[in-house]
């Protein structure tokens, strides 16, 4: 009789570390498939810091902090019950199935913080729905990484302007907690972007005829000056760069002395 219990114990042990195994299906090592930095963007991605991953129990709280003025880009979450390894002590829960909560963990996780300096996420049913049920306990996993805002988003949006690539720059904001600036993506009045500034590099004020004077094509952030209209005498001066964009400011005329009274 007591090698028959001894076989079985071996039986068990066995099953239980084969489906340990099996079940141990973790989110891959290398998560590039799920972040957007195209391979032409080397020197983007240089700069790029590593990916960390975590995991908390059920009813467990995280806390993610970026320093240095970082803020957290988050990549990839689950909710549920995805190995055999987290959060079992001593393998004494047999799960024969895994169970999923991707997309729904991953946009309640964004909003607590994708583009935070720091951020606290409470692995609980009150966030998360529970793919799993109660009878099972599940596990929380995040991916995410502390990204430099100003020097990380400019230079993706830059990559995309140079193809005139819409969907880019929608797979960046998809992705990363940035959105384009107006000195780099042309929006429309419902706020949906339809293109890119034209002279984007070159950054310069359109030419532009006002009031009889004509104002050639200027670099951002100039100051030109044109001969006043006869008989008055003296310049006219205008800037380019209105509030540090590739606009015209209005036309200074307080230079220009003429023979009336008004001009």
């Amino acid at each position: 009789m007591n090698e028959f219990y001894c076989i079985l114990l071996l039986l068990l042990n066995w099953l239980i570390a084969t489906t340990s195994t099996i079940l141990d299906i973790r989110f891959p090592q290398d998560t590039h498939d799920f972040i957007l930095v195209p391979s032409s963007f080397a020197d983007i991605e240089e700069k790029l810091s590593n990916i960390t991953i975590k995991h908390i129990c059920e009813n467990e709280n995280l806390i993610i902090n970026c320093e240095n003025m970082s803020i957290i880009q988050i990549i990839r979450t689950n909710y549920g019950r995805t190995s055999q390894q987290i959060c079992n002590d001593n393998h004494r829960l047999i799960i024969r199935k895994p169970c999923f909560n991707i997309e729904q963990s991953k946009r309640e996780t964004r909003k607590m913080c994708h583009g935070q300096q720091t951020c606290q996420i409470y692995a609980t049913n009150d966030y998360f729905i529970d793919p799993c049920g109660q009878e099972i306990s599940k596990h929380f996993e995040v991916h995410y990484r502390c990204i430099k805002h100003d020097e990380i988003c400019p230079k993706l949006f830059l990559n995309c302007s140079k193809t005139r690539d819409i969907k880019c720059v929608q797979k960046i904001e998809e992705n990363f907690p940035c959105k384009c600036p107006s000195t780099i993506c042309h929006f429309t009045n419902m706020g949906i972007i339809n293109g890119f500034i034209d002279n984007l590099f070159e950054q310069n004020c359109p030419s532009n005829l006002l009031q009889g004077y004509y104002w050639p094509k200027t670099r951002i952030k100039t100051e030109i000056s044109l001969d006043c209209e006869r008989p008055c005498t003296g310049e006219v001066y205008r800037f380019c760069g209105l509030n540090n964009s590739i606009k015209w400011d209005n036309p200074d005329y307080s230079k220009c002395q003429c023979p009336f009274e008004h001009y």
